[in-house]
């Protein structure tokens, strides 16, 4: 989770908690697989079936 990320050398505020997956991809790299921003919930996969909110994840 995160509160800001980098796009273009820049450091961007996102408006809340924002949750970043990813999955080791085809090339031996990381790939991102959702991006989820407070309000929203992920419904990941795998390795096992979970469902994620963002806000639910603060203390």
């Amino acid at each position: 989770m995160s509160p800001s990320y980098r796009a273009g050398g820049r450091l961007c505020r996102l408006p809340g908690p924002v949750l970043f997956a990813h999955t080791l991809g085809s090339e031996q790299g990381y790939e991102q697989t959702h991006r989820v921003c407070a309000g929203d919930t992920a419904i990941l996969h795998g390795p096992f079936d979970i469902t994620l909110a963002p806000v639910d994840l603060l203390p």
